[in-house]
Order: structure tokens, then C-alpha cells, then sequence
């Protein structure tokens, strides 16, 4: 069952990395959208952060993936420390579960859907997920 509204934003893993990583093709726009959307509480989770290890630690296209261990940990630990937990339990899985039933979503979709299972779960206002928006070219906030 979602807790009562969460005041703030659910930040995910795109938007970490493109902040994280001034040669991001969304960097300028993540920082200027993270800004303005940060008025209340940020949120993150630790699957998000778990992502984020993975991609820092292996090539992008933008990004040689081959910063030391110990940079991008410290990223992690600054993260952590600036947002709120949306943390995994039962009321996750339960919305997983009614995320699953209703639509096709398999393999490693699962991963994506969990993160929004976990925003349902917290009541959590808005969610960052890392795409640009095609009306005004930011990142995409969804409601």
C-alpha cells in the first residue's frame, strides 16, 4: 500500500550518471533541471545507486569508464548523503507485482519497473528519469 504523498523528486540512474560526468550529452541539462526540481526532498534508492556503480564503471560513449574505484565511490557516498532512501521492501514488491500483471514488461524492464514500483510505493510526487522531454527538449519530470 503507497505511503501518503511524498513532497520532492525521485532522481534515477540517467540523470545521476549526466550530472555526474561533465561530458554527458545531458549534463548542462540535468544540472539545470535537478535545480529547479529540488526545491522539496530528493530521493533516490539503492538500486539506483547500484546502477550508477555499474555504469560509471564500464565505457559509454561519452565516458572512458575508467575512473578509479575510489572517485566514483565517493560519488556514490555524496549521493547518499543528499537524498532520502526509497528504500526496497514488501510495499515494493506488491506494486512490482501489480506493475507485472497488467502489462508486458519482461527481462530487464523488471529492473526499470521496480524503480517505478518504488516511487508508487513511497507516494513519491515526481520522478527524474533521464529522458528528454520531446515538447521542450529537458529532462523529463513525470507525475
Amino acid at each position: 500500500m503507497p505511503t501518503p504523498a511524498a513532497d520532492g523528486i525521485f532522481v534515477d540512474t540517467n540523470v545521476w550518471v549526466n550530472l555526474a560526468v561533465s561530458t554527458a550529452p545531458l549534463h548542462a541539462k540535468a544540472v539545470a533541471a535537478l535545480s529547479r526540481a529540488a526545491t522539496g526532498t530528493v530521493w533516490t534508492s539503492r538500486q539506483v545507486v547500484r546502477e550508477f556503480l555499474a555504469v560509471m564503471s564500464r565505457p559509454q560513449t561519452f565516458f572512458p569508464g575508467n575512473a578509479p574505484m575510489s572517485d566514483v565511490l565517493d560519488r556514490t557516498r555524496i549521493i547518499e548523503s543528499q537524498c532520502r532512501m526509497a528504500e526496497d521492501g514488501p510495499d515494493v514488491a506488491q506494486q512490482l507485482r501489480a506493475l507485472l500483471a497488467v502489462g508486458d514488461t519482461r527481462g530487464k524492464q523488471i529492473h526499470d519497473a521496480n524503480v517505478v514500483a518504488t516511487v508508487l510505493a513511497h507516494g513519491i510526487a515526481s520522478f527524474h528519469h533521464g529522458l528528454l522531454c520531446p515538447r521542450c527538449g529537458d529532462i523529463k519530470t513525470c507525475r
